[in-house]
């Protein structure tokens, strides 16, 4: 299980989907909303523009050339006695965004799960570090895994859905979402994230009104809460 890094609280890995101004981290307005995956009491560094200087542009250039270096390596085209077998994250190729500085922690967590048969701590863990790093398609297989044994999980159901969200696969996001509430009728993230797939993904406003409502519902003073009640507020 995760831990929050400020105050040692133990996570269980749900992600929440909803969206932040990106000019001051305020909440949104009707004419500035992007999408965005915020991880559980873990905040959003504000990206502010600066001039690129010639060292900066040498370091950038660095940075692109170690890129694909690192590409070239998970992709299995550089041959390493450290590579994962067929089928693990050595060969995967990574989403677009995928946090690449992640794969030797991937390696280490899938091996521990390898030589620790059935413990599922270790299979969930290395689940939402998939998750985290962007191999959202590898993160669900492991997710699947662990529900064969957990089937009534329904904060991993959510984060399948979340996954399948980053996808782009709306309708199989919605699928994970609604059976999550009906494991749980009170979880208000899976309702929060039923009104930001359909708002954002299926721009059916209507719909997206309906589960923010009943996410408002649950519990308007919890950040969910409050932050579904200002989806409701923009026009």
């Amino acid at each position: 299980m995760k831990s929050c890094n400020s105050c040692g609280v133990q996570l269980l890995g749900t992600e929440k989907l909803y969206f932040e101004d990106s000019a001051n981290g305020q909440a949104p307005n009707s004419k500035s909303v992007k999408p965005q995956i915020i991880k559980n009491v873990k905040k959003i560094s504000e990206a502010k523009g600066k001039q690129i200087s010639n060292i900066q542009l040498f370091y950038l250039i660095l940075g692109l050339v170690l890129f694909g270096f690192i590409v070239l390596y998970s992709s299995g085209v550089m041959d390493s006695s450290s590579q994962t077998s067929a089928g693990e994250t050595g060969n995967l190729p990574p989403a677009a965004g995928a946090n690449l500085s992640n794969i030797n922690d991937i390696r280490a967590q899938e091996e521990l799960v390898k030589n620790t048969p059935g413990n599922n701590e270790n299979l969930l863990k290395l689940a939402h570090l998939l998750n985290d790093s962007g191999f959202f398609q590898k993160a669900i297989d492991r997710y699947q895994q662990y529900l064969k044994v957990m089937p009534k999980d329904a904060d991993v159901i959510v984060d399948m859905g979340v996954c399948y969200f980053q996808l782009g696969k709306h309708a199989e996001a919605i699928g994970y979402f609604k059976k999550g509430i009906e494991i749980n009728p009170k979880h208000q993230i899976a309702h929060l994230n039923l009104g930001v797939v359909n708002s954002f993904g299926l721009k059916n406003r209507v719909e997206a009104e309906k589960w923010w409502k009943k996410a408002v519902e649950l519990d308007p003073n919890s950040d969910i809460g409050k932050k579904a009640q200002e989806f409701l507020n923009q026009k």
